[in-house]
């Protein structure tokens, strides 16, 4: 290792990314470099994309909660983190994301094999031992040797989450949040419920 920052693309082509995992990193990356808007070449934000439906709201809300939690929002017109009070001023986020990513028992999407927990972004860098090397610091996360690897090949290892769409203004949310927006009743809410996994 040199270093030296490159694409995903790059990685891939000179062997230090395996491909299984080039289509994942490619969107992750699009949220720190900027989407290309449809129709033209104009790069857009991670939240603009979410605006325009170029990337689905649950996706975009895991995506923003690992740039909070790593540094800051990234503007990729200006090309580097911001705090998220200086992106809403930008533009970049709102009042309603910061809201659901202050709750967070809704973005727990990231999967503990040693736990068997969804933690958020934040708890799972919580958990990673940091090892000093040459040209930074590297976030090891640590799997247990107990981790049930063997059940996490015959059964799905992450929750299945429920996401409902407001027919008024096609937002993506949870059921908890359907509920308070009077978009499903209490009895849907526990039925859905059940089917969370």
């Amino acid at each position: 290792m040199s270093g030296k920052k490159m694409s995903v693309s790059r990685a891939v082509s000179v062997g230090l990314v395996n491909r299984q995992f080039a289509t994942s990193l490619k969107r992750a990356e699009q949220a720190t470099i900027g989407y290309t808007e449809p129709g033209t070449n104009r790069y857009i934000s991670l939240f603009e994309a979410m605006h325009r439906g170029v990337v689905i709201e649950s996706y975009g809300i895991r995506l923003l909660e690992a740039q909070i939690a790593t540094g800051g929002l990234i503007d990729p017109i200006a090309g580097y983190r911001i705090p998220p009070r200086i992106a809403m001023r930008r533009g970049l986020f709102d009042e309603r994301l910061a809201s659901i990513l202050s709750n967070t028992n809704e973005i727990k999407g990231y999967y503990d094999p040693s736990t068997e927990m969804n933690l958020t972004y934040g708890e799972l860098m919580a958990r990673c031992v940091r090892k000093k090397r040459k040209y930074g610091d590297l976030l090891l996360f640590p799997i247990k040797d107990t981790a049930p690897m063997a059940s996490m090949q015959k059964e799905p290892y992450r929750k299945r989450k429920i996401i409902i769409v407001d027919p008024k203004t096609k937002r993506h949310m949870s059921v908890n949040q359907a509920v308070m927006a009077d978009v499903i009743d209490q009895e849907t809410a526990e039925n859905l419920k059940t089917k969370e996994k």
